[in-house]
C-alpha cells in the first residue's frame, strides 16, 4: 500500500512554537507532533460524528 504524503505550511511564528515543544521534550520531532496533533484532530472528528 503506497503511503499518501500530504504537504502542509505552517508559518515561522507556528513552527517556532511547534520546535520549542520539541526542545522542552514534549514530542520527540516535528514529525512527532504533527503525527500526535493529527491523531487527536481524527478522534475529535469522530466523536462528533457520531
Amino acid at each position: 500500500m503506497k503511503r499518501k504524503t500530504t504537504s502542509i505550511r505552517i508559518n515561522d511564528l507556528t513552527k517556532d512554537k511547534i520546535y520549542s515543544l520539541v526542545r522542552k521534550g514534549y514530542f520527540r520531532s516535528f514529525g512527532d507532533f504533527i503525527r500526535s496533533a493529527t491523531n487527536k484532530l481524527l478522534e475529535e472528528y469522530e466523536e462528533m460524528l457520531r
